[in-house]
């Protein structure tokens, strides 16, 4: 590689002088991945917060490579009140810098393990769903697929609503083209995923949402892999080997999460269908903000 790696002192310094030099001031560490940290900044210009997502470009490693110039390409398209807004991104020989809106709320996970029971009230459950789906109908909208919808990439902010956040793995896919990529965490992977086979479809990130929708109702997995191989892991997916809690997943969600969860992505559930499935009927979309009140059922923000 040729390069020195900075102390955690000298690189301190250096991105506290980098983010200066764009017009932010840096507060505090919200977050560490496996080549990132994240930072909590002032823009000086707004004043107002936004996290920045700092990526150490010097690892030889297939992200860095392949995905995150794909990432920097989209990002700044996205323009939805359910995906993380990304406003500006800069780069340096060693770093790249993505100036993100801020989610002071946290991620879904945290909110459903911090929650009674460590799952959620069934009204918050619909509620945050139904904005997800929506995100996810935009990101179908404009041709892109995510690849890596999980709990901890469910962002939410100051008023409660749901935000799609961590496009490391999404890209761009045109009518007609398709993709054999195997990205994302394997808790959440669509079955066409695991198996090789190739895909064209937003129904990689139906599946996923599904999984999330167990999870939010559960405070479970739907599937258990830590004691099998994949061919198991694989065996129970294309045969929906899930067990559901009868005192906590009521009979239309069951069938909804049995619907996404279909191994064959041909017959699995669309997002229009989803939105006029029996479970999500009597909870219209509803976007929080100051000037609107919290939906009529659940407790939407409890915990």
């Amino acid at each position: 590689m040729g390069k020195v790696n900075k102390s955690p002192s000298e690189s301190t310094i250096f991105i506290n002088g980098l983010l200066a030099q764009y017009g932010y001031n840096k507060q505090s560490d919200i977050g560490t991945g496996s080549y990132s940290r994240v930072w909590l900044a002032t823009s000086r210009n707004h004043k107002k917060l936004v996290a920045i997502k700092q990526i150490d470009r010097r690892p030889n490693s297939e992200y860095l490579k392949r995905f995150l110039p794909r990432e920097l390409d989209l990002v700044l398209h996205l323009n939805h009140q359910h995906v993380i807004r990304v406003y500006q991104t800069f780069r340096t020989t060693t770093y790249v810098c993505m100036v993100q809106e801020y989610a002071p709320g946290g991620d879904l996970l945290q909110k459903i393990l911090s929650s009674p029971h460590q799952r959620l009230h069934e009204g918050d459950a619909k509620f945050l769903f139904r904005q997800l789906i929506e995100g996810i109908r935009y990101l179908q909208s404009i041709h892109v697929l995510h690849r890596d919808i999980k709990c901890e990439n469910l962002f939410l902010d100051g008023y409660g609503n749901l935000k799609i956040g961590d496009f490391g793995f999404a890209r761009f896919l045109n009518d007609g083209e398709d993709t054999k990529t195997s990205c994302g965490s394997r808790p959440y992977a669509a079955f066409e995923i695991m198996t090789g086979q190739s895909y064209s479809s937003n129904a990689v990130d139906i599946y996923s949402a599904g999984v999330a929708l167990y999870i939010m109702l559960t405070g479970m997995m739907p599937f258990n892999d830590k004691k099998k191989d994949k061919h198991q892991a694989i065996h129970d997916r294309r045969y929906c080997n899930i067990y559901f809690p009868q005192t906590t997943v009521q009979k239309h969600a069951k069938e909804l999460i049995m619907a996404m969860l279909t191994s064959d992505p041909a017959k699995r559930i669309r997002t229009h269908e989803i939105i006029e499935h029996s479970w999500l009927k009597d909870m219209p979309y509803q976007f929080l903000s100051k000037h609107k009140s919290k939906p009529s059922l659940g407790s939407c923000l409890s915990g």
